[in-house]
């Protein structure tokens, strides 16, 4: 047995550390894509503050976010339907519909380009408009690729993707902010240090905390009177919704632009220009969407009307509820109050750093605010790769003790 878990240990790490090379990869793939720059866009210190704005996967992850949303929508709305679509007609239609959300945001992002004098639009027939246009496309399905392949062999998640080119955005800020105010000395470090560390274990303590639906399981107990327990999570999907949040928003962003044009529409085009995720205004719509999603994801997670068919068919049920449709009514119920306290959990998560930010005004620009959802989104990809970690040491040591 000492043999087989040395054994089993060692082939852990091997496969660990080639998950992690393999991410390295991709995530260099995914950086030099950012600095390629589109035709007519020159790379030079001016426009260094506005890429990937201007390069070969200025679309990033918002594209492919996006069709996940909306294919979950789709799914949620009949499940029973969607477990009978094929695996190629499931790739085939969520295809067709990145192309049709990447194409759009793609010239929502080529008008904004053309707003702000770095790539003017003589014509939107012009070689150099459409040859952008397929390059936007093309490296929307290129990072559908990478993520789906440090999901298959890499480790943390499609997440990283998403992590990086926000936490770009982050490093001036923090280096502005440091000079700023940590010039004189450490105390004011090490008490930005603390408050992070503390803010770091209240969304540890959170994420681990569960609401638990009594029921009996009656093929399963060994005394009529002793329950078993549905555990819910107030917050299961950590950082995911603020993920998404910001995809979403980036979209709506592009797509308001698109109809300005296509309406000739001078007020639309100006509040699509000017909101932002970093102003108050944008600030405020990515705490709805992050509020909508989490509710959301919270009954994506959990199947209440697959729960309450097992649990009719097992025997088993809540005290006081009748099973099949009654039992799924007070699952929902149940669920969906808990959901709305996990969304606000969320929201005053990504919240507390943009109040923080603006009554102490330690930033000049607001970038800090979005902190918080930062936070959530760098917790899920360490759960993520925590549960990869132990999913390997099973599989090894589950094979050899079966040699």
């Amino acid at each position: 047995m000492k043999y087989i878990s040395r054994e089993a240990r060692k082939q852990t790490y091997q496969e660990l550390f080639s998950r992690i090379i393999y991410t390295l990869i991709i995530i260099g793939v995914f950086l030099i894509g950012q600095n390629i720059p589109l035709l007519g866009v020159q790379l030079d210190d001016h426009l260094n503050s506005i890429l990937p704005s201007g390069s070969f996967l200025a679309l990033g992850m918002t594209p492919w976010m996006t069709t996940l949303i909306l294919w979950r929508i789709v799914y949620m709305g009949d499940r029973a339907r969607y477990r009978l679509v094929s695996q190629q007609k499931d790739h085939v239609l969520r295809s067709m519909l990145l192309f049709l959300i990447a194409s759009l945001q793609a010239v929502g992002m080529l008008v904004q380009l053309d707003a702000l004098k770095i790539l003017p639009i003589t014509s939107y027939r012009s070689t150099t408009f459409l040859t952008n246009l397929c390059i936007l496309i093309t490296g929307a399905f290129l990072t559908m690729w990478l993520a789906q392949l440090i999901m298959q062999k890499g480790l943390g998640g499609n997440s990283i993707l998403v992590a990086i080119t926000i936490m770009q955005s982050y490093w001036p800020n923090f280096s502005m902010f440091f000079s700023k105010n940590f010039h004189s000395g450490w105390g004011g470090f090490t008490i930005l240090i603390l408050g992070l560390l503390i803010f770091i274990w209240i969304i540890v303590y959170l994420f681990n905390s569960e609401y638990h639906i009594p029921y009996y399981q009656v093929n399963h107990a060994k005394r009529l009177d002793q329950f078993s327990y549905l555990p819910i999570r107030l917050i299961p999907a950590l950082g995911l919704p603020f993920m998404y949040a910001v995809s979403l928003f980036t979209f709506t962003k592009y797509i308001g632009i698109l109809l300005a044009v296509l309406f000739h529409n001078q007020t639309l085009m100006h509040m699509s220009d000017n909101i932002d995720i970093y102003s108050a205004t944008g600030n405020l719509f990515l705490l709805v969407l992050i509020f909508v999603i989490s509710i959301g994801f919270a009954f994506f997670n959990v199947d209440t009307q697959k729960l309450a068919d097992d649990m009719e068919k097992g025997g088993d049920f809540i005290e006081n509820v009748n099973t099949g449709r009654a039992t799924q009514r007070y699952l929902n119920r149940h669920l969906l109050v808990l959901a709305v306290v996990g969304a606000a959990i969320s929201v005053l998560i990504t919240v507390v750093p943009m109040l923080l930010n603006n009554i102490f005004h330690m930033l000049n620009a607001a970038r800090i605010g979005t902190l918080g959802g930062a936070l959530l989104m760098l917790m899920s990809i360490y759960v993520q790769g925590i549960d990869q970690w132990n999913a390997i040491k099973q599989k090894y040591q589950y094979t050899l003790n079966n040699l």
